[in-house]
């Protein structure tokens, strides 16, 4: 089960294209040029659903180094990698 979540704020992203090639799972370049956030594929879909400015996926245990990599090296600091929020206990 994921534990961590991954989201982009696409108003700070400067297009440099790094985040798809570290993680080309989690991240690809759109049309628009701005990085966006895409469901964990092996596959890399020609036209992955867009997540826009607040969207958030969940990242598979398997890939949260590689997503964490990805956001710490991001010049723009534009990606924010966080704890999936757990809904309240009644």
């Amino acid at each position: 089960m994921p534990n961590l979540e991954v989201s982009i704020i696409q108003d700070d992203c400067t297009s440099c294209g790094l985040c798809p090639e570290i993680a080309k799972r989690h991240f690809f370049m759109g049309p628009d040029g701005m990085a966006h956030v895409k469901d964990d594929s092996e596959d890399d879909p020609e036209q992955p659903k867009y997540f826009g400015f607040t969207g958030k996926v969940a990242i598979t245990p398997e890939l949260e180094a590689v997503v964490i990599d990805a956001a710490e090296e991001c010049p723009a600091e534009c990606i924010y990698v966080e704890p999936i929020s757990q809904p309240a206990q009644l």
